[in-house]
């Protein structure tokens, strides 16, 4: 049944409002989920834009909803490393939607910019073999897990990567295992290279690096490691864009890059036909579109 246009400006007005509603089983007031709070509050900030153009919400109620919102960061805590993407991306809105904002809340926004970035960069603090998404393997203890070598440099890790023997991380230690040793079994999420951390690391980076938080090199590095993972060079099985056709230029992004260096260890949990997450498409296509829009060229498109 097709909608019109105003039908889905109702629709968007009741979950708006459903999600700021405190008794509501779908408040963003009484969800604990990190991820899933950054995640919604990047649509929320594009409604309220919307809603204070359009005349249907105040600015003062805009501003006093975000100052709320962006107290949350405090009282919750993230696990992945794409968890703490989630955040920065959407708070890289403070500055194109600073209207929304009152000024201090602006000023609390990049603050959270560089924590949330800095653990996803450098790791977390006193916490050993923790050295950022893309050094997960780079401070690891190489002697146990040599196997799990990278193929490509420049890509990032969903977690750090240790055993239980070590010390405890904020996490779950069964996730930090990704081949069999000391008796753990590794997990089917965990220190991969997942594909929703390097697509949103090549979102998070180039705004980064728009708003000249970072250098451009930092996206350029995620942008290259997915060049290579889907280039035409690569083995058809492994390629991280599974081909619909022949020719292989359209397809969907896998959920997880495939191999390792030597090939002698299967990346536990690849499916190679059809195991692909629906948000990974966005994420890249989006990705793709800022990484163009950030260096003017068309070699994205590629």
């Amino acid at each position: 049944m097709a909608h019109t246009l105003e039908q889905y400006k109702v629709m968007a007005q009741q979950i708006f409002s459903d999600l700021l509603c405190a008794s509501s089983p779908n408040s963003i007031y009484t969800n604990s989920n990190y991820w899933q709070v950054g995640n919604v509050y990047d649509t929320l900030l594009d409604y309220m834009e919307y809603a204070v153009t359009q005349g249907t919400m105040s600015l003062t109620t805009a501003r006093n909803i975000n100052q709320q919102v962006v107290t949350f960061y405090d009282n919750m805590s993230g696990c992945w490393y794409d968890d703490y993407c989630w955040w920065v991306i959407t708070l890289t809105k403070a500055y194109t939607h600073a209207p929304l904002f009152y000024p201090a809340d602006i000023t609390r926004c990049q603050a959270i910019i560089l924590d949330a970035w800095g653990i996803v960069n450098k790791g977390r603090t006193g916490i050993p073999y923790s050295g950022g998404a893309a050094r997960a393997f780079d401070v690891c203890d190489q002697s146990v897990y040599f196997p799990v070598k990278p193929l490509y440099d420049g890509g990032t890790w969903q977690y750090d990567i240790y055993t239980s023997r070590n010390p405890s991380n904020p996490c779950d230690s069964a996730h930090n295992n990704p081949i069999p040793v000391d008796g753990l079994t590794p997990p089917m999420l965990g220190p991969y290279q997942l594909s929703v951390i390097n697509g949103l690391n090549l979102v998070m980076t180039q705004r980064l690096s728009t708003l000249n938080i970072i250098p451009a090199i930092d996206a350029a590095r995620q942008y290259n490691f997915i060049r290579q993972w889907t280039s035409a060079a690569q083995n058809a099985a492994y390629n991280l864009l599974n081909p619909f056709t022949s020719g292989g230029r359209y397809g969907l992004i896998r959920e997880r890059v495939g191999r390792y260096l030597d090939g002698t260890v299967p990346m536990t949990g690849y499916l190679p036909t059809y195991a692909s997450w629906a948000g990974d498409q966005g994420t890249f296509i989006g990705g793709l579109y800022d990484y163009f829009l950030l260096i003017r060229t068309l070699i994205a498109w590629s």
